[in-house]
């Protein structure tokens, strides 16, 4: 078990299997939880409106970084992009947050994976309140994408329920490239950033 309680050891597999469905298997394994309620809540946010402050506004090289997409009242998007990334097949990570603050209210397919009209793999879901689980990757036969200057990899959609911020935390993220038994690629800074409610 993690700090989460969610399971792990799904990455030191041995068996010899494809880039996507190792990343796949690893993130299969981790949701055997019980559901936090992905879909949002029902409550109340009494005129509440959100906003997204960055970590990092203006991401370096090799870096993963959280943006805000987009707000209306209550509801704030937030972008998942990666800066300036060569060979990126597939990432994985956890986003953890404050849920007393906010809620968790699904995501959007990005740019990054779906280069050339592919139609990528996107396993997103809130293994426990506060804690969303990620797995992204290409499937098949297809080629790493190189990333030049910032794109989106996906976005995710929260729902503020009280006055104040949450920190929006990255845990044990890892970009993957299309090796057989991909290794986390070295050097990624990740950023994360701050959901407010007003």
């Amino acid at each position: 078990m993690d700090a989460f309680g969610l399971p792990t050891g799904a990455w030191g597999i041995s068996m010899k299997v494809s880039a996507q469905t190792y990343i796949v298997l690893a993130v299969l394994a981790i949701l055997v939880v019980p559901s936090g309620g992905c879909g949002g809540s029902s409550e109340m946010s009494g005129g509440l409106e959100a906003s997204f402050t960055a970590e990092e506004p203006a991401p370096g090289p090799s870096s993963v970084s959280l943006g805000q997409a987009g707000s209306s009242g209550d509801r704030v998007e937030v972008r998942v992009q990666v800066t300036d990334v060569s060979g990126l097949f597939g990432a994985a990570f956890y986003l953890t947050f404050d849920p007393a603050m906010a809620t968790f209210d699904g995501h959007e397919p990005g740019e990054i994976l779906e280069s050339d009209g592919h139609t990528p793999f996107y396993l997103v879901e809130e293994g426990q309140p506060g804690v969303i689980v990620v797995s992204a990757t290409r499937l098949g036969p297809v080629p790493a994408v190189d990333v030049t200057g910032s794109r989106t990899l996906m976005s995710l959609r929260f729902r503020v329920i009280d006055v104040g911020a949450s920190g929006a935390v990255f845990q044990a993220g890892a970009l993957y490239g299309s090796q057989l038994q991909p290794e986390p690629m070295p050097g990624v800074s990740w950023f994360g950033g701050q959901i407010v409610g007003r």
